[in-house]
């Protein structure tokens, strides 16, 4: 079953991924509450896999806190906000 330090450092590398899972699985939920088919939309999540700040503070992790949104089709009938 692994030592508890074992268990620590693999939780410890797995929780990052968790996290971003639900924020675009909650993004995803919103999209779909304002009316877009949830078959059109595909989720990724990196964690910490591709950062947009460097650092190991609060200012770089609140950057990398984000969704990304690529248009697949359709983009010429969009409006910019």
């Amino acid at each position: 079953m692994g030592t508890p330090q074992s268990w620590t450092r693999r939780w410890r590398s797995f929780r990052p991924t968790r996290r971003s899972d639900r924020r675009a699985t909650a993004s995803k939920q919103y999209l779909v509450s304002h009316g877009i088919d949830g078959s059109r939309i595909e989720t990724v999540s990196y964690g910490e896999e591709r950062p947009i700040a460097q650092g190991h503070d609060e200012d770089a992790w609140a950057q990398n806190r984000r969704d990304e949104f690529e248009v697949l089709s359709g983009g010429e009938s969009l409006k910019q906000p």
